[in-house]
């Protein structure tokens, strides 16, 4: 427990990644984004950067993108953000997964195959329909 009888949890893992002015995904979307107050438009950006920081080959669950990006248990937001990229957006959002090592969307679906083929085409095997998360988790840490 922590010092005000809350759940104390780990400090969350700092990275550093740049602001890239040049990088379509990030800003254009950002500019596009209407309605949002500046902290949600600044939550959005910080969960964009930390995907698009995700090398090929490698995974994270909306859970860590939510730590990386300094909002830890904010899973949810994770993927609501993903889920309102703009159409053409090339962000890899496909290289984000759940805490189970499985794609969030319904199987056999559209999305689901579009998901799964491009995790396999970057190396990923699935078995059962998992991932294994021990093998393809991203680990800025340890570098790409």
């Amino acid at each position: 427990m922590g010092a005000a009888g809350g759940i104390s949890r780990p400090p969350a893992v700092k990275i550093e990644i740049p602001i890239i002015p040049d990088n379509p995904f990030i800003f254009n979307d950002l500019q596009q984004a209407q309605g949002m107050t500046a902290e949600s438009a600044e939550h959005r950006q910080r969960i964009w950067q930390v995907v698009a920081a995700i090398p090929p080959g490698r995974v994270a669950s909306y859970g860590q993108v939510a730590g990386l990006a300094g909002l830890p248990g904010r899973a949810r937001l994770v993927g609501r953000t993903m889920a309102g990229l703009p159409p053409g957006s090339t962000l890899p959002w496909h290289r984000v997964v759940n805490a189970r090592g499985r794609l969030s969307f319904p199987e056999g679906s559209p999305a689901h195959r579009r998901q799964k083929s491009r995790l396999e085409a970057e190396g990923i095997v699935f078995t059962e329909g998992r991932l294994s998360l021990s093998q393809y988790t991203w680990h800025p840490e340890n570098g790409p």
